[in-house]
């Protein structure tokens, strides 16, 4: 008798225990609407337009100029990329 009064009483401690935990959330992915990014036009670089004889000096420019493109275009797509974000 003693030992089923104990064994009711540790069931319905754990009963109590487990009922008043706390629920485990579960996060659920939703969809977003999300827009179309824009269509992006790579921009036409100095370097393509150099003949294959050209002056140090000149190849020197359109490496300056080639590299101001590309960072312009890179300053684009961050912004492109920054409407996405939260």
């Amino acid at each position: 008798m003693k030992k089923a009064f104990h064994w009711l009483l540790f069931t319905g401690y754990c009963s109590l225990i487990l009922a008043c935990a706390a629920p485990t959330e579960t996060l659920v992915p939703t969809a977003i609407p999300c827009p179309q990014p824009p269509p992006l036009i790579r921009p036409h670089l100095a370097l393509q337009d150099l003949p294959p004889v050209v002056a140090p000096s000149e190849v020197l420019r359109a490496y300056v100029i080639t590299v101001e493109q590309l960072q312009g275009y890179a300053c684009e797509l961050e912004t492109i990329i920054n409407g996405y974000r939260r």
